[in-house]
Parts: structure tokens; sequence; C-alpha cells
């Protein structure tokens, strides 16, 4: 279980453009590990990628170097959960036409984990 603590912080432009620009590396790196996952047959892989095999196979791609390691394994594996997701509804039949996961269209909240931000007296540092 992951403790989390959510909160709203006011940020200078400069950063905020940062992050921005991390939001959008998140979204690209989304759409590269999803593409892969359609069309893997195409791509000449072998067996269907998992997110270990993503987020080692795409190490040193632009998107995933753009991230903190761990915020773009956790891409990976948010993926990997929405594609899990709808193979259990697939199988189940809980829905009658499930929807493999999107591409993103737009920037997706990245995800800091462990000391991946520090709250020291009255700032806060990435």
């Amino acid at each position: 279980m992951l403790l989390s603590h959510k909160t709203s912080i006011k940020i200078c432009p400069e950063y905020s453009n940062i992050i921005g620009h991390m939001c959008y590396a998140a979204s690209k790196l989304w759409n590269v590990c999803n593409y892969e996952r359609h069309h893997y047959k195409e791509l000449g892989l072998e067996k269907y990628p998992d997110w270990y095999y993503q987020k080692k196979a795409h190490k040193g791609d632009l998107w995933y170097r753009q991230l903190p390691s761990q915020t773009a394994q956790e891409t990976c594996k948010q993926l990997d959960k929405a594609w899990k997701s709808f193979y259990a509804l697939k199988k189940t039949g809980g829905i009658k036409a499930p929807n493999p996961p999107r591409f993103k269209q737009d920037n997706i909240p990245i995800t800091y984990m462990q000391m991946g931000i520090r709250h020291e007296k009255g700032s806060d540092q990435l």
C-alpha cells in the first residue's frame, strides 16, 4: 500500500514550464508503449510486451529519459494495469465490448515516488 499526500503548490513560471514538459513526456511515453502493445506482432516482437520488458526496452528513449526513472516506470506500470483491466473485462464479460486503453492526446499527471518531493520548512523541492 502506498501512502500519498495530495497538495497544491504555487510555482514560478520556469518551474511550471519544466513540469509541463515532464507531463508531456509522460503522455508520449504512454503512447509509445501503448503503440507497442497494439502492434507487437507487426513490430516483430516474439511475445506480448509486459511492463517490465517495456521499462527495460525504452530506458534509452527520449521520452523515458525526460522523466525521473521511478516516474517513467510508474507510467509504464499504469499502462500495464490498464491493459490488465481491459483483458479482465473482456474475459469476464463485465462490459459488453470493452475498449483497449486509448492513446493520450493531452499531458498526463506524473507521479513522484519515495523521496521525489521533499517538504522542508516553507519550501518544496523536486
